[in-house]
């Protein structure tokens, strides 16, 4: 006896989702590939196979297109490098997202371009840039003192310090990616790290 599997149509709500999903891959893979200045609406069409208008359709607003493409990257290097590091203690987390920028240097570029043409705090891409910095000196903070309380780290370490200083490290190397190119972040982030940890 045979059994007939129905065939199940997309409605336009779930083909408007896969569409978007679509627009947003195909940014971050834009911004990886050819950096920030060369990615606009035409390129984003082009490699996610689409028209610029259905682009703009789903994206009218330009900005709000970059920063889904950026948090979407956030999201998925995390849990990348989360992965990669597992069981390892906070500062090899940090070390591994070094790692990873190292590696997509064209998106991290195009991360702290934003990053500095968003001066206006008030605005949507300072408002997510203040908060995606926020964000991550807490999940830092949080992770040192896990790690103190685990015994990675040396009782008595002053973990707010510490955590500003790791967290203000990273944004300083992922600068020196959009500045000196050549740069290799990995191993000046080692060297800022030995710095940091002298005396442990």
């Amino acid at each position: 006896m045979s059994t007939i599997t129905a065939h199940h149509e997309p409605s336009a709500f779930e083909t408007s989702v896969a569409d978007r999903k679509r627009i947003v891959a195909a940014t971050v893979e834009t911004l990886d590939a050819v950096g920030w200045d060369a990615t606009d609406v035409s390129a984003v069409a082009r490699t996610a196979g689409m028209s610029p208008a259905c682009v703009e359709r789903h994206f009218p607003s330009w900005e709000g297109l970059v920063l889904a493409a950026v948090d979407r990257w956030n999201l998925d290097r995390f849990e990348q490098v989360a992965r990669e590091t597992a069981g390892a203690a906070t500062l090899g987390f940090v070390r591994g997202l070094i790692a990873h920028s190292n590696v997509h240097r064209g998106l991290s570029r195009s991360l702290m371009t934003l990053s500095i043409g968003s001066a206006d705090a008030g605005d949507l891409s300072g408002r997510f840039v203040r908060d995606s910095y926020r964000d991550f000196h807490a999940m830092v903070f949080q992770g040192l003192a896990f790690d103190l309380s685990q015994g990675e780290i040396p009782a008595g370490t002053d973990v707010a310090a510490l955590s500003t200083s790791v967290v203000a490290l990273y944004m300083g190397l992922q600068l020196q990616m959009l500045l000196q190119p050549d740069h290799d972040v990995v191993v000046a982030f080692d060297l800022g790290l030995e710095g940091l940890t002298r005396g442990w």
